[in-house]
């Protein structure tokens, strides 16, 4: 009886251990689940840029796309979880009968098994892991104004190996989620939509900088995009024996709105220099470390 009992201990006990982990592992994704879908749906988002968009693309649909993202990304990692638990089953109850095999042949079979593994499936694996990190953690979220490797936009989707980027010209981009952990990225929108817009001008070094300040911050003022509880500001950055640097910034609600205000700060402040004679170079303009020339 004790020899029967001895023999079947152990593989009940991983088997019950193996158990509990996928009950507890269910309930805390699907607990995990409902908590993301329950902030998705409550959500606003806001475009990068406003402007005329295709009609089947609207917030709803976005909102409706992050929702189909979590659902899939959720029912992906519960179909890996069983499979996860079964591998390590076998592992635990492969224990007792490893030692009965020279050791020679487990560190050969374990070399080989690592090395393949390892080359043919490290991408994907990667991006799994990614994936994982970011569903839990959520350093960005669908419907998020995000900036990565120069590409500014909206995330669209998330699923459990890549995400979709919505660019300003409504093209998207697939970037591996690997990518998205390991290069840095500005969430515009993790807390607030709220977003300081500002654009550098130069100007010749005889003219009346005050003047120019009140042609920058009238622009600033008069733009129905900026909001109008915040001041606008105006500093002068750089002085050189050819020009002066002009810096003059204004709040927008949302990215869309800074991106609007953006452009047309720099249409009021060329068309008002130009009607009192003041000459401006190159104009340059800056939205949370975007740069872009005319």
């Amino acid at each position: 009886m004790n020899d029967l009992i001895s023999t079947y201990a152990y593989p009940a006990s991983v088997t019950v251990v193996i158990l509990a982990l996928y009950s507890a592992g269910n309930l805390s994704l699907l607990n995990k689940k409902r908590r993301m879908l329950k902030r998705v749906k409550k959500r606003e988002v806001f475009d990068p840029i406003q402007g005329d968009t295709p009609d089947e693309i609207d917030d709803n649909k976005i909102l409706q796309l992050g929702v189909d993202s979590i659902q899939s990304r959720f029912v992906f990692i519960q179909r890996l979880l069983p499979i996860f638990l079964a591998l390590a089953w076998v592992v635990f109850m492969s224990v007792p009968y490893l030692s009965a095999l020279p050791a020679i042949y487990i560190s050969v079979v374990l070399t080989i098994v690592s090395v393949v593994a390892g080359i043919s499936l490290r991408p994907f694996l990667e991006n799994i892991i990614a994936g994982i990190i970011v569903s839990f953690f959520q350093p960005f979220r669908v419907g998020d104004t995000v900036r990565i490797e120069g590409q500014y936009g909206v995330i669209e989707r998330i699923d459990l190996t890549q995400c979709v980027l919505r660019v300003w010209d409504w093209e998207r981009f697939v970037v591996p989620n690997s990518k998205m952990l390991t290069k840095e990225i500005q969430n515009l929108t993790m807390h607030d939509s709220l977003i300081r817009a500002h654009i550098e001008f130069w100007v010749e070094p005889h003219t009346d900088l005050d003047q120019v300040e009140k042609i920058s911050l009238d622009a600033a003022k008069d733009s129905h995009f900026s909001l109008k509880n915040e001041e606008p500001v105006f500093w002068v950055t750089k002085l050189d024996k050819d020009a002066v640097q002009c810096w003059v910034a204004a709040w927008a609600e949302n990215p869309s709105d800074a991106w609007e205000l953006r452009c047309d700060m720099r249409k009021r402040i060329h068309s008002s220099l130009r009607e009192a004679n003041i000459r401006s170079h190159s104009i340059q303009a800056n939205l949370q470390g975007i740069t872009i020339k005319n």
